[in-house]
């Protein structure tokens, strides 16, 4: 059986209907996979998983950046960049950079760990806007505040925009299929 989610590697799968996990702010869609699909506590696994984000798509640079490598971009205070943030945050402007994206790039496909939830978002307003969060006290960001990387986009289009467990930007030409409904409701 195959996976329309690539990066997922399921542990079991069940014909009837599993509870999955639905983005906390439930009125921003999702991607379900076709079959219920059972993983490690209910949570969406990779055994896996990447140094720490993954660039893709239509760029000159594909390749991984680590941990260490985001704190050596320039760091700001997520508090002074989006209200009610922790932590420390990087601009995506210098990710983009790092990536060096195509002439025909013009969107950025933002992807969560579980490959349910992705956000397809012009890279001009990632470049001006997007902020992704990674370091709180130190130390990677936690899961339950939205880590290991969080991106925030304080005056983007919509909340939906701000993804939790990001590990993947894949840069398209035009916007792909993503889980942020045609009419946002904020």
């Amino acid at each position: 059986m195959t996976f329309p989610f690539p990066l997922v590697q399921p542990i079991a799968v069940f014909t009837d209907s599993v509870p999955t996990a639905r983005h906390p702010d439930h009125r921003c869609g999702s991607l379900r996979p076709p079959l219920g699909v059972l993983f490690g506590s209910m949570t969406v696994r990779r055994r896996n998983l990447p140094p720490f984000l993954l660039l893709g798509g239509l760029i000159d640079a594909p390749g991984e950046v680590t941990w260490e490598e985001l704190g050596s971009l320039v760091v700001r205070e997520a508090a002074d960049v989006a209200l009610g943030f922790d932590g420390d945050a990087v601009a995506v402007a210098g990710l983009i950079d790092r990536a060096a994206p195509t002439a025909s790039a013009t969107h950025c496909t933002v992807v969560s760990d579980d490959g349910h939830y992705r956000a397809s978002i012009p890279i001009d307003d990632l470049r001006g806007k997007g902020w992704l969060i990674f370091r709180l006290d130190g130390a990677p960001l936690p899961r339950d505040r939205g880590g290991p990387l969080r991106l925030v986009v304080p005056e983007g289009r919509t909340l939906c925009w701000n993804v939790k467990a990001v590990v993947e930007l894949v840069f398209t030409e035009g916007p792909e299929p993503d889980s942020v409904p045609a009419e946002p409701p904020h």
